[in-house]
């Protein structure tokens, strides 16, 4: 009994090492505003980890104490059980149990949530602007005019001021689909929408 425990006191530090080095490295390399979100996360999932690892050694041990009756056996089907099972059935588990440990995790990105993340009503796009109209045929996400190669017909655009815009408007489907955002940046016609 004592082996199994030392076997399991031993384990379970040199993951913890490992793992609680990561989440330090982790969190000392963020940027100030979001660290205590990332010490959260980190936490989280350094003990989802523990408890994972813990509860699957303690079954290779308990598999092991009903299948051997020595001492010696016992520790090495133990080792064994898990070096197996790391491989073999530690994936399937912790894809099965990644859907649980979002939903434990919901509730922390509420208590901490990003610093980085922007309004996005305080962006300077067409969405915002006042003379934004909303146009299906431009802004439809399959087959969109917007992933067009050449600039589409003035009047299916989503500006109201098109005839001012054009040269905005060509500059922006000059560049290739691939590299070209869904509104053209920069727009020298941009005036915030009030409200």
């Amino acid at each position: 009994m004592k082996t199994t425990i030392s076997l399991v006191l031993g384990l379970v530090l040199v993951l913890a090492s490992g793992s609680g080095r990561l989440i330090l490295e982790n969190v000392l390399c963020q940027e100030g505003r979001n660290k205590a979100r990332h010490v959260a996360f980190g936490l989280l999932g350094f003990t989802f980890q523990m408890v994972v690892a813990a509860g699957f050694m303690w079954l290779c041990i308990t598999l092991s104490t009903h299948l051997f009756d020595s001492t010696i056996l016992r520790v090495i089907a133990t080792a064994v059980f898990f070096v197996l099972g790391a491989f073999f059935v530690m994936p399937f588990v912790m894809i099965v149990l990644t859907p649980l440990m979002l939903l434990v995790s919901l509730p922390l990105d509420w208590i901490f949530p990003s610093q980085d993340s922007v309004d996005a009503k305080s962006i300077a796009w067409c969405k915002n602007c006042r003379h934004y109209k909303k146009s299906k045929e431009y802004e439809s996400t399959l087959g969109g005019l917007w992933n067009s190669s050449v600039l589409p017909p003035l009047d299916k655009l989503p500006c109201e001021i098109r005839s001012e815009t054009v040269a905005v408007w060509d500059a922006h489907f000059s560049l290739e689909p691939r590299v070209r955002t869904l509104f053209p940046k920069d727009c020298p016609f941009f005036e915030r929408r009030n409200g």
